[in-house]
């Protein structure tokens, strides 16, 4: 049973990470519980110039016009993701109550809000789909033979970081893996 999230990014998240055989499959009950989907799949303004900068910068506000003491959290997988959305974010007077995290550092942590960023295809991608990252990784002993298992975990730590809801920005131009995949009907 967990207090820190809703049935809603409970089920998502546990579809999405139990989609690897070899995991242990487990439910979560929720304490919360909601009627509705409390995961977003929002796309990047492709077309507009740091799209998916100024896609961070609406979330984040929209968020603070709801819920004005909400704590937000914005994940991503690379550095210079995190240092571009805190640099519109300082130039909106948007900071307060917003941390940046790696979705490798976000573990354990939590916040009312996340916002993951950076689902694109390609080697800065997430997945990552850099080619010599998978042939160090095939020579390196691993868990499991699922494709992206551990990004896939990675996806899951980022989703269960957020109480309350949590959006997926992503480049629908050039979709990552992840995203087309929670793009099947089975993901609410």
């Amino acid at each position: 049973k967990t207090f820190r999230y809703n049935n809603s990014i409970a089920d998502m998240a546990g579809l999405f990470i139990m989609e690897n055989p070899e995991h242990y499959k487990k439910y979560i009950v929720t304490h919360t519980k909601v009627d509705s989907s409390q995961v977003y799949l929002l796309d990047d303004k492709v077309g507009v110039k740091d799209g998916l900068y100024q896609r961070v910068v609406e979330v984040v506000s929209k968020i603070k016009s709801v819920d004005s003491t909400a704590t937000i959290a914005v994940i991503g997988r690379y550095n210079y993701l995190l240092n571009e959305s805190k640099a519109a974010l300082v130039k909106n007077k948007l900071v307060e109550n917003v941390s940046l995290w790696s979705f490798h550092k976000s573990k354990g942590l939590e916040a009312d809000y996340c916002i993951l960023i950076g689902f694109s295809q390609g080697k800065l991608g997430f997945p990552n789909e850099n080619v010599d990252q998978t042939v160090i990784e095939a020579l390196l002993p691993t868990l499991d033979s699922y494709p992206h298992s551990e990004e896939r975990r990675l996806l899951y730590v980022g989703l269960t970081r957020a109480k309350k809801k949590s959006y997926i920005i992503g480049d629908p131009t050039s979709p990552s893996a992840f995203i087309s995949e929670l793009l099947a009907p089975k993901y609410e």
